[in-house]
């Protein structure tokens, strides 16, 4: 894919089939995964928490190349982290059949990054998760909620919808004015 300025720049993304972790870098190219330009990352994630702190690492490579600034590019792993953990800890029946696939995909679309998460899990709308409680004491709280709720601040916008067998959540958020738009190297 040609980037603005005519320099492409791509990164992978995929399941490596061996170790079943993600793996999403310009170097591999063994053609497994997604090829995706400085514009969108694309990871399949298994249903593993352990490979949280590898979505983390690809997110933070893809915002420096895509300029979108650092402070963002925590609050897009806070939400991933979120959301990934409840999809994982929570959203399949079983943990001793096949490893279930995540897709979370990430593009910047101007001013905004539009973030993608989709799995086939069990059907959950976290629009519909009910608000906790903040005013109650902590020993009268309800346990869970507070993670979707942090999103939903996060987030200028989060929509939900499943669709073929598979949950999708979208969040987008504006890009600060101070970062500027996306330079060429």
């Amino acid at each position: 894919m040609q980037a603005e300025g005519g320099k492409a720049r791509h990164f992978r993304a995929a399941l490596d089939p061996e170790t079943k972790s993600c793996y999403a870098d310009s170097q591999r190219s063994d053609g497994q995964g997604f090829i995706v330009s400085d514009d969108q990352l694309i990871l399949a994630v298994a249903d593993r928490l352990s490979e949280i702190p590898l979505v983390a690492a690809r997110v933070e490579k893809f915002c420096a190349a895509a300029g979108i600034p650092p402070s963002l590019g925590y609050t897009i792993n806070l939400a991933l982290e979120e959301l990934l953990t409840n999809t994982i800890s929570y959203g399949f029946d079983s943990k001793s059949g096949p490893s279930h696939a995540i897709e979370v995909r990430i593009r910047r679309e101007g001013e905004e990054v539009v973030i993608e998460l989709s799995d086939n899990g069990r059907r959950f709308d976290p629009l519909q998760a009910p608000a906790p409680d903040l005013d109650a004491s902590i020993e009268d709280r309800l346990v869970g909620g507070l993670g979707v709720y942090l999103v939903k601040t996060m987030m200028d916008d989060m929509q939900y919808s499943y669709k073929d067998g598979r949950n999708r959540v979208t969040l987008k958020k504006r890009i600060p004015r101070e970062s500027g738009p996306k330079t060429s190297d």
